[in-house]
């Protein structure tokens, strides 16, 4: 956005004053973050605790990506970071989903899988933080980025179904017959693999690793629909499982099927658009 590009053309004084800005904002959201995962059980479902980390997370990933904008960098050995695949999405747009990923997302669900597997019922904040985030998260794009169509239509969906399943922990867990921290503890398991699989993305973009997109994303899915379909498994009669299932299906079909497509082509696009745009020119040849 036209302001955003303002905010990163400061020189002097105010670049850093911005830089400062950025840090302070970013360190103190971090801060917020663990103090809210390290608190102990059980899930605290409230929508006052959803809206709370959702900002925690927004603000993290706001001010990450602006404080990494501002130096411009570091590169971490990206070749040409200033090349048209980066055009659309500066290399700060995917280095800071990278670094949560990495940090939280793939941690999250290997604890969470760790809890279940050891009968562990104080699994602290964590999977409220695996289902909560993705709506702060996805918030940062709309702000910071003027997306395509079909980017928007990602993030708006998925924050739709970060408040929906946290809905649908908070009202039909309580009713079903199953243990509950299970119940919540795989859904967050499988809303928080779907995000870690978009370090494949990352990895893609920035380095054009094709082969750990693949192992990424794929094994996200898998982790995701045997995550829910656990979940059908333990609690049959209630249907808020069925319906996430059938909305996960078709979302993880177009994310493998992009995947696959990105891959087999042999270079990144840098967006969605673009890709859709080759994908048309294609066609028409």
């Amino acid at each position: 956005w036209p302001p955003i590009k303002l905010f990163f053309r400061q020189q002097g004084f105010v670049w850093a004053a911005e830089v400062a800005l950025s840090l302070g904002a970013c360190l103190w959201s971090v801060y917020s973050i663990l103090a809210d995962l390290a608190r102990d059980g059980p899930h605290d479902e409230t929508w006052e605790h959803f809206m709370g980390l959702s900002f925690s997370w927004f603000v993290f990933n706001v001010s990450a990506m602006l404080f990494f904008g501002l130096l411009e960098g570091p590169t971490l050995c990206v070749i040409g970071p200033k090349s048209p695949k980066f055009e659309k999405f500066p290399l700060f747009s995917w280095q800071t989903p990278a670094l949560q990923q990495s940090l939280f997302f793939w941690p999250a669900v290997f604890f969470i899988l760790y809890g279940l597997i050891a009968g562990k019922e104080n699994l602290y904040q964590i999977p409220a933080h695996g289902v909560g985030s993705l709506f702060g998260q996805q918030m940062r794009e709309i702000v910071l980025f003027d997306s395509d169509l079909m980017m928007v239509g990602h993030h708006v969906v998925t924050m739709f179904l970060s408040g929906f399943i946290w809905w649908g922990m908070q009202s039909f867990a309580e009713s079903s017959g199953a243990p509950r921290p299970e119940l919540i503890a795989l859904n967050a398991m499988s809303v928080a693999s779907l995000e870690a699989g978009g370090l494949g993305v990352c990895l893609w973009s920035m380095f054009e690793m094709g082969q750990a997109y693949y192992y990424i994303m794929t094994f996200s899915h898998v982790v995701c629909l045997a995550s829910g379909w656990y979940s059908i498994y333990l609690a049959p009669s209630v249907k808020f499982f069925y319906v996430t299932f059938v909305l996960a299906v078709p979302l993880i079909h177009g994310r493998q099927k992009y995947m696959l497509k990105e891959v087999t082509g042999g270079r990144p696009t840098g967006g969605f658009e673009n890709h859709r745009f080759a994908n048309e020119d294609g066609k028409r040849k």
